[in-house]
């Protein structure tokens, strides 16, 4: 049960953190009229960006 009490915050803080590189993502995405940039290419950046972020968190303690 402590667990759960030590995940709790994490279920409303990482979705509120990520809302904003998701917003901005999509207008990024919705400007780009003239489909310069895969989506494909977005998405492995974005997961790329992900990966870099897990392993800072992870390094940093």
């Amino acid at each position: 049960m402590d667990r759960l009490h030590a995940v709790l915050p994490l279920l409303t803080v990482i979705p509120v953190g990520l809302l904003p590189v998701i917003m901005f993502l999509l207008l990024l995405i919705y400007l780009d009229t003239y489909r310069m940039v895969r989506m494909r290419l977005v998405l492995a950046m974005l997961a790329a960006g992900g990966v870099v972020a897990v392993a800072c968190y992870i390094l940093n303690g």
